[in-house]
């Protein structure tokens, strides 16, 4: 999937891999790659947010079309085994839209590590706007004990990051496994009522 992600947005990850990885780019060609790179993290965001609409919008609609076939009177045993289909395909979109949900979670926390570290390394930590106290370390900003976190273990960030308790994306997995469940439930019901047809 991470490859996937790096073809979709080939520029953006060219651009990070060089500001990271070759300290000696001239200053003014460096801050124009971080000013790309960060134009292309926005996208990234955006992916994560259109991923989940489209496969809540899909579960929706399976699961508003389970619920009628349940309450349907005529031909029971035919709309029953539809239903418990339909619960099967419900139970699968959701694995997989969280397996995608994942994915795209862990480029973009990749993603912003490397913009974090790059922000570090072009002092943006260490220099405040004029007038204030408020360092020059742009949205999406991680604090700097957390840029000393990853400096210390990358992947071991990547990793405790990916669902942590109180983030956004903690919830958004959140969604994915209740539904995952509730059409676990709905399919075991459905073919309950299934046998009980016979």
């Amino acid at each position: 999937m991470a490859n996937a992600r790096s073809a979709r947005h080939p520029k953006a990850f060219r651009l990070i891999h060089t500001l990271i990885s070759v300290p000696d780019v001239p200053l003014e060609t460096r801050l124009s790659l971080y000013h790309e790179a960060m134009r292309q993290l926005r996208h990234l965001s955006d992916d994560v947010w259109q991923g989940l609409r489209f496969f809540v919008a899909v579960e929706a609609f399976l699961l508003s079309s389970i619920l009628f076939l349940m309450n349907t009177g005529s031909l029971r045993l035919f709309w029953m085994a539809l239903a418990a289909t339909l619960g099967v395909v419900g139970v699968l979109a959701g694995l997989a839209g969280r397996y995608i949900f994942k994915r795209h979670r862990i480029y973009y926390l990749q993603a912003l590590a490397k913009k974090s570290l790059l922000e570090e390394e072009l002092g943006l930590y260490r220099s405040t706007i004029s007038g204030s106290e408020t360092d020059r370390a742009l949205p999406w900003r991680l604090t700097p004990e957390v840029v000393k976190e990853i400096q210390q273990g990358f992947e071991t960030w990547i990793e405790k990051s990916i669902r942590a308790p109180g983030t956004i994306a903690f919830y958004q997995f959140l969604i994915y496994e209740i539904l995952i469940g509730l059409f676990g439930i709905l399919t075991i019901v459905a073919l309950r009522n299934l046998v009980m047809s016979f």
